[in-house]
């Protein structure tokens, strides 16, 4: 037939008989053949396809891989399988050695296992299919058996840098990690590896000190995860104390002493030390960075040698916030360079210092920013101007403690006095440790918490208070408009009579819970129309004090009188545009006093909730004329600046008000001023949200208390029970460390919320309260604050106290005591004691195994 059949070829017949048909031996017609299928049994002699891709690649143990893409062969009876030929020439001959089945992956790979080590070979594959035709040879490809491992041909030192020489190149991504090597100085000292890098056929070590001429230097090397490795894999030998060839000539350097980092203005860093002072033989000092402790270093400037006593280079290349370690070399001439000085470390700071807040009280006009103020950075008395009303004051004195600038007046501040100040850099301005300068400002005002102190009621107040609500104590005079509710000396809210009516407060009204909430807290609030004046003599306003949150009080009313169940009271609060806040979302519950009138208050929540009507029923008893269940609310509305108490019956009643803080408070000893009694001072008190939203804290959360729990091991807050916020939040750290009498420093790492400005005071002289001078402060950076104190000296045995307050402004840690508007306080008994009893260990060195008596050995 032309043309040809080939075996892929599909073969169809057709048969249409002629004048000579197909005839059987008897004469009968085959039939006609339409389309009829032909059986192609025409033999395979086409090879499949020559493989393309090839490789060969030398790898490790004296192998050689050859790789090479499948080979597709649709025309024929498929590739079953590639043979893999091997010469030692090229162009070959070549012979088989090895074949590779095709089981339809994309590429293939045969190792050969059997070269001579350094001897070259030279590959090519060819394609078999089923029928056995084979394809052409591929083309050739070639490699080298390598099967023998890096070998060290030698070891030297030049100062700070050791080199180890092999006998072929080395791979650089084989790298090994620093601590992989050890190299030990006169047998004993250690200079640690500081960086590696890879070149050619060496492995170069930079060490962290330089080597002196005369050292003895020997090398470990022990391979980690990484291991040093030739080109093809073959992995170098450890090393055990291999000598090292010093080459290192000539004067090397010794390292400048007293060297010291200093965040100074701008952002740069001052680094200073002292002259090495070796009779000119120093040229210059490497000044050396690192943002890690230990480096590794980088150059980032050079200082001449003008036998000064001391020098100082200013890095102006440093990043606010970030932490620099400096270490100063020194260089001859020849810039030999010495080891690395000691290392010292700075944070640069470029920000000044902002002005946060200012409280005056009695004669002390305080100003707190944002951070440590240089201490030397008083300013003349007439940088200030103060007004009390509008008329300057004079100033008598001026001081710096940590954030703090505070400003005594020659005369007191009255209550009530509308106070203002200016400040106009002079000389001397106020600046931060990094020497940036405070800004001016003018017409700020003072928040002025100076009291008349009038006793409001019995002391002490409160009488009993532990359920978490810090019950507040009143001042004001008797039968007077108004009256002042405190915590401490701190004025949370006045109570004034609505403007009109006949509404007056009287002192004496001993309020307590015997159900409830507040079961077993007792304290003294006012009585409002005690007089029992008829009418709207019972309607009154709650003015929350200016800075005081509003989530954070609690409301109580008790001896509401009755309107046969109909409303007798409303409730209605503002925020500072007038405008009405819902209530429904208030807190509230009730408890009983104790009395026999026990019936509840209704409560009727209308005006889409903005007013409450309270709506009080008592027991049948005749004596009954007001309700001794006491309601409470705990307000969790922030913003809120007015509640009013209007009485919309006429009968006469005799309220009594109540009024507290949900704060955290210590639990140090009472000389501490750990809780407060009445209107001394300020104990540490942190306010706290009715929500439980609080911003920062220490350790995993922060709860409320209704005082301070003064102890002897400051441990009074750790095992509460009761109360709004039951639990142990004393979660800073476990335990203060030991305080050795030896110790110059002490540092303590507390858990904390980041971003919180962190104050400490540790009462390192134990004479029961916390000195300007035992304050350490630190901000919150990845959940940890280091505070630490240094320059202790004359310590003494016996057990002390440390106090730590963390807020979100750095002024509402400035002080050991009073307020702060979030956060939490945590007290911790600290020991003092003698310095440990250290292990004694002594090596030995002879020069001689078998010493005799009176020899010097």
């Amino acid at each position: 037939m032309s043309p040809a059949v080939f075996l892929s070829d599909n073969v169809a017949l057709d048969y249409t008989a002629g004048t000579n048909p197909i005839l059987d031996q008897q004469g009968t017609q085959a039939a006609n053949l339409s389309n009829q299928t032909v059986t192609n049994n025409t033999p395979d002699i086409t090879p499949p396809g020559i493989p393309q891709n090839v490789s060969a690649s030398a790898i490790s143990g004296g192998a050689i891989r050859i790789n090479f893409d499948d080979v597709d062969e649709s025309n024929g009876s498929g590739v079953a399988s590639y043979s893999v030929k091997r010469a030692t020439s090229s162009g070959g001959p070549y012979s088989q050695v090895g074949t590779v089945s095709d089981n339809e992956s994309i590429s293939y790979t045969f190792t050969d296992n059997t070269p001579v080590n350094g001897t070259t070979y030279y590959y090519v594959v060819s394609a078999i299919d089923g029928s056995s035709n084979e394809s052409a040879n591929s083309a050739e490809v070639s490699a080298t058996a390598d099967g023998v491992s890096p070998q060290l041909d030698s070891v030297i030192v030049n100062g700070e840098t050791l080199t180890l020489y092999y006998d072929e190149p080395i791979d650089i991504s084989s790298a090994p990690a620093n601590s992989d090597y050890s190299v030990t100085v006169n047998i004993f000292n250690n200079n640690p590896v500081s960086s590696l890098t890879i070149s050619g056929n060496q492995v170069i070590l930079t060490l962290t000190n330089v080597v002196q001429p005369t050292d003895n230097v020997e090398l470990d090397y022990t391979p980690g995860i990484n291991k040093i490795r030739d080109n093809v894999g073959n992995l170098a030998s450890s090393l055990n104390n291999e000598s090292v060839t010093n080459q290192t000539t000539g004067y090397t350097p010794t390292p400048p002493l007293g060297v010291s980092a200093t965040a100074v203005a701008n952002g740069a860093i001052a680094v200073s030390f002292l002259d090495v002072g070796t009779g000119g033989q120093i040229g210059s000092y490497s000044i050396r960075r690192s943002t890690t402790p230990g480096g590794p270093y980088t150059q980032v400037g050079v200082v001449v040698d003008n036998e000064s006593s001391s020098y100082t280079f200013t890095d102006n290349s440093a990043l606010n916030g970030n932490t620099y370690y400096y270490v100063v070399a020194s260089q001859d001439g020849s810039l030999n360079a010495s080891s690395n000085s000691a290392e010292a470390s700075a944070v640069s700071d470029n920000v000044a210092p902002v002005y946060e807040t200012s409280l005056v009280g009695g004669s002390s006009l305080l100003l707190d920013y944002d951070e440590i103020l240089d201490a030397n950075s008083v300013p003349a008395t007439t940088d200030f101007e103060v007004r009390v009303n509008g008329s300057p004051v004079s100033i008598s004195s001026i001081s710096i403690t940590n954030v703090r600038v505070n400003i005594e007046l020659t005369n007191a501040i009255q209550q009530g006095d509308n106070v203002t100040f200016d400040y106009t850099p002079g000389t001397n301005r106020i600046r931060d440790i990094a020497t940036n300068e405070a800004a001016a400002f003018t017409g700020t005002n003072a928040i002025n918490y100076t009291s008349t102190n009038i006793p409001f009621g019995p002391d002490p107040c409160p009488i009993v208070n532990g359920n978490d609500a810090s019950w507040a104590c009143f001042d004001g005079t008797n039968n007077s408009t108004t009256i002042s509710a405190k915590v401490g000396n701190v004025e949370i809210a006045t109570v004034d009579a609505q403007g009109g009516t006949q509404t007056t407060f009287s002192p004496n009204a001993l309020q307590q819970w015997s159900s409830g909430s507040f079961s077993g807290d007792q304290f003294n609030g006012p009585q409002v129309n005690a007089s029992g004046n008829t009418g709207n003599a019972t309607s009154f306003d709650i003015n929350i004090a200016n800075g005081i949150p509003s989530d954070a009080i609690i409301l109580s009313l008790n001896k509401l009188s009755p309107n046969s169940g109909n409303t007798a009271y409303t409730l209605e609060a503002f925020d500072g545009t007038n405008t009405k806040v819902a209530l429904n979302g208030w807190v509230t519950g009730q408890g009983n006093d104790g009395g026999v009138c026990t019936n509840s208050v209704n409560l009727n929540y209308t005006n889409g909730n903005t007013t409450l009507e309270l709506q009080p029923t008592v027991s049948g008893n005749q004596s009954c004329t007001s309700s001794s269940n006491a309601i409470w609310f705990r307000i969790n509305t922030t913003g809120v600046e007015r509640i009013e108490i209007r009485k919309l019956v006429s009968q006469t009643d005799n309220i009594h008000v109540g009024l507290a803080l949900l704060a955290d408070y210590g639990d140090a000893p009472s000389s501490y001023r750990t809780s407060y009694n009445s209107r001394g001072n300020d104990p540490a008190f942190h306010v706290l949200s009715n929500t439980g939203s609080n911003p920062v804290y220490f350790g995993g959360t922060v709860d409320a208390d209704g005082n301070g729990i003064s102890n002897s091991q400051a441990n009074g807050d750790d095992s509460e029970t009761t109360g709004i916020g039951a639990g142990d939040d004393e979660d800073a750290i476990t335990s203060l460390p030991v305080l050795r009498t030896n110790y110059s420093e002490y540092e303590v790492d507390l858990v904390c919320t980041t971003g919180g400005k962190v104050g400490g005071w540790l009462d390192t002289n134990q004479n029961g309260a916390f000195d300007n001078s035992e304050y350490a402060f630190a901000e919150c950076i990845g959940g940890v604050a280091s505070l630490s104190w240094g320059g202790l000296s004359g310590l003494i045995t016996g057990d002390t106290f440390a106090r730590f307050r963390i807020a979100s402004q750095t002024s509402s840690v400035a002080s050991p005591y009073g307020i702060a508007i979030g956060g939490e306080v945590e007290d911790y008994a600290v020991s003092i004691q003698e310095p440990a009893t250290p292990d004694l260990e002594i090596d030995k060195v002879v020069d001689t195994s078998t010493p005799v008596e009176g020899e010097t050995i």
